[in-house]
């Protein structure tokens, strides 16, 4: 993909639902370029992800607060940007071993957004690259699901 000139503030991708809602709508209520898509075509998501300064990622819901590796698996791998709502108590351990990645509580998560987005697009993309240095390095597929597995599956 061609790099794309980012004249979007914020963009947010996934169903809408009241939790997600609020804080969208106090961050358009601000005056920023919001983007919400839903969509599956890859190509058109990518296109809307190189365009936007800050991905955010918001859980659905409350008792459902894991690390969103559906999204942050495409973002990072494109050197995106992104804030990560908080992740629950009890993925607390998760936080270790995710601590480049910028989380944000709920009730900060606009404020936060603000404090993003003031910084330069030089200060964000730097942000970005180091984050995407350190994913690859630490987090790759075969850690978790290591190759010689999936190439056992047949012989079992």
């Amino acid at each position: 993909y061609k790099k794309k000139k980012k004249n979007i503030d914020f963009l947010f991708y996934g169903n809408i639902n009241e939790r997600r809602s609020k804080i969208l709508e106090e961050i358009k209520s601000l005056g920023y370029k919001i983007v919400i898509l839903t969509t599956n075509n890859l190509k058109k998501l990518v296109q809307y992800i190189k365009r936007s300064r800050i991905v955010i990622i918001l859980h659905s819901y409350e008792n459902d607060m894991k690390v969103d590796f559906y999204r942050i698996n495409l973002l990072l791998s494109n050197n995106t940007f992104i804030i990560h709502e908080a992740l629950s108590e009890e993925e607390k351990e998760n936080y270790k071993l995710f601590d480049k990645i910028i989380f944000s509580k709920y009730n900060n998560f606009v404020k936060d957004c603000i404090k993003y987005i003031s910084l330069s697009q030089n200060e964000r993309n730097k942000i970005a690259h180091e984050t995407y240095i350190w994913f690859k390095k630490n987090h790759t597929l075969s850690k978790y699901l290591p190759i010689k597995d999936i190439v056992n599956i047949d012989k079992n």
